[in-house]
């Protein structure tokens, strides 16, 4: 990579959090530096030259560039560490969605997952959980907390046993419906999860 030096430090920051480690670092003329680094590939592939012109910019009234370049060149092959990140719906994998990955970045990414798929799916008439699951374990949870409807609108009498009768229906059926319901989730739903 050749950037200005000026971008250095942020530059080396985001080299490290997508896990390169640093081979050499010289300088160019007096303000560019050249910097090379091993980087895992599924890295280079993740939209890292997006971020590193993102990291390389400018706020000037001129608009924002990115200064660095960036060229690469195969360095072998090593063995790491990986995990198989998926989202589970009410315990239920969701195909569409699952992705090899570092086991160093299964939580992170995880906890993205299920605030990101929580936005995009509707609430139901029972509670949603939606779960990361890496490997075996369980990285991350939200729950969409299901519609209330208020079956005590109707009652005008102050019965306490009526009323504890019908809160006790309601949870019952609840359960049936957790029980068989299955969570509807919209193709659109997916689409915006996996678009940026």
């Amino acid at each position: 990579m050749t950037l200005p030096e000026e971008y250095l430090g942020r530059v080396i920051e985001l080299c490290e959090s997508v896990r390169g480690e640093q081979k050499s670092f010289e300088f160019f003329h007096a303000t560019q530096v050249i910097l090379k680094y091993d980087i895992p590939a599924a890295q280079l592939v993740d939209d890292l030259f997006g971020k590193l012109k993102g990291a390389t910019h400018s706020t000037n009234n001129q608009g924002s560039k990115g200064y660095a370049t960036l060229d690469y060149e195969d360095s072998g092959w090593r063995a790491s560490q990986l995990t198989k990140l998926q989202l589970l719906v009410n315990k239920q994998p969701v195909d569409a969605i699952c992705r090899v990955i570092h086991t160093s970045q299964a939580e992170r990414l995880g906890r993205q997952w299920v605030t990101k798929f929580k936005e995009h799916v509707d609430r139901q008439m029972f509670e949603v959980v939606i779960q990361a699951v890496a490997g075996k374990r369980i990285v991350a949870r939200e729950t969409i907390k299901p519609f209330r409807k208020d079956v005590l609108a109707k009652l005008h009498a102050a019965d306490i046993t009526r009323r504890k009768k019908l809160l006790e229906k309601q949870k019952a059926g609840r359960k049936r419906l957790r029980a068989v319901g299955n969570v509807v989730i919209d193709q659109s739903a997916f689409q915006s999860f996996l678009s940026r």
